[in-house]
């Protein structure tokens, strides 16, 4: 599986538009320089070997289908972004929402 066609599914999931980026770009947008290098990796993958080995044998759908009619890609609105932010955290003290918890 292509890790584009994830990006394109999860991008679809969301209603944007899925666009390329190059090398360089990609640690300023994943973050850090080892998740641009892991996203940006060829390593292609197969349960052939998992399947042959130990007799296993799907039965649930796929990840791109298991993405597209999941509820993985629930958007937070304004009041559930404001709702997380008003509850306390488990030590008591008050939760403080990551840049990423923002719409």
């Amino acid at each position: 599986m292509r890790f584009i066609d994830i990006a394109e599914t999860i991008a679809d999931g969301l209603g944007v538009p899925p666009r390329s980026i190059i090398p360089d770009e990609a640690a300023a947008h994943f973050t850090s320089p080892f998740m641009a290098m892991l996203y940006g990796a060829d390593v292609p993958a197969a349960s052939d070997l998992t399947r042959e080995k130990f007799g296993w044998t799907p039965t649930q759908r796929g990840l791109l289908s298991d993405l597209s009619q999941g509820d993985y890609l629930h958007t937070r609105t304004a009041t559930d972004v404001a709702a997380t932010a008003l509850k306390p955290s488990r030590r008591g003290g008050p939760r403080h929402p990551s840049p990423a918890a923002e719409l």
